[in-house]
């Protein structure tokens, strides 16, 4: 008879693609159990691609509390535990925000703002029993600057840091350390189609970083293992901006949609 699996798991979302699939294969790397978790079935894509006994996935809509709910449920009894959450999954659609509609707009908060609480609120009763609890949500350097175009972005991974702290605090005495990370241009599978779509030049957006070049996927996935890690153990409550320095010291490239009236 086999032992029991005691690696420490990890829940993933928005794992399908980009930041969230480069967190699982860096988590992985790192001794997890990971459950990449996405719409669509684009979570086992993800899962096949982990490798050493690795294969779980499961379907999540973090839009939809009852969604979320279901699958930390399936978590619980699957594997009786749950040692790291990334809330990953999230979503923007460009455009002046006086062309902005209510409907757009909820439904980026939905998924970007309420989602990431619907998964906090969810994983909890897991998360409390764990030895070593950690909680990762992916923000942006879009909290931090003045995007064009972005207000429901923007304002949905503000409300995220701004969450990030007050679960540091209230979940402190149960040793459950939440932080955050907020890329800064990295290139993800999406933002290669800004790019193609010419709105966007990668070159320019490279330009404005003190490394003069973007970002790749696994540059951000490090940083969620390192917090999920042993060697973060006194780390909570932080944002961390992960940006080569454009926060330093760069602006904002400039993009078709959104120039300036002349």
């Amino acid at each position: 008879m086999s032992a029991p699996d005691a690696r420490p798991v990890a829940f993933v979302t928005g794992a399908g693609s980009g930041l969230g699939r480069a967190s699982c294969i860096a988590l992985a790397a790192g001794g997890f159990r990971v459950i990449p978790t996405d719409l669509g079935g684009s979570a086992e894509a993800t899962a096949a691609l982990l490798g050493g006994g690795q294969g779980e996935w499961l379907e999540c809509d973090v839009s939809s509390t009852g969604s979320v709910n279901a699958a930390l449920d399936e978590v619980r009894r699957r594997f009786r535990r749950l040692d790291a959450v990334v809330s990953n999954a999230g979503i923007v659609e460009p455009v002046r925000t006086e062309e902005e509609t209510d409907e757009r707009w909820h439904r980026i908060i939905s998924v970007n703002q309420d989602g990431a609480l619907r998964v906090a609120r969810a994983a909890f009763p897991l998360l409390r029993s764990a030895p070593a609890p950690s909680l990762t949500s992916i923000s942006s350097v879009a909290a931090h600057r003045g995007f064009p175009g972005r207000a429901s972005y923007a304002a949905s991974k503000g409300a995220l840091e701004a969450l990030t702290r007050v679960l540091a605090v209230e979940w402190g005495p149960y040793g459950i350390r939440v932080n955050c990370i907020a890329p800064g241009f990295i290139l993800t599978e999406g933002s290669r189609r800004v790019i193609e779509s010419g709105l966007a030049d990668a070159k320019a957006r490279g330009a404005l970083t003190a490394l003069g070049r973007m970002g790749e996927p696994q540059e951000i996935g490090s940083v969620v293992a390192w917090l999920a890690s042993p060697a973060a153990s006194y780390v909570t409550g932080a944002t961390i901006v992960v940006d080569g320095g454009y926060l330093a010291w760069g602006g904002m490239a400039g993009e078709a949609l959104f120039e300036r009236p002349g």
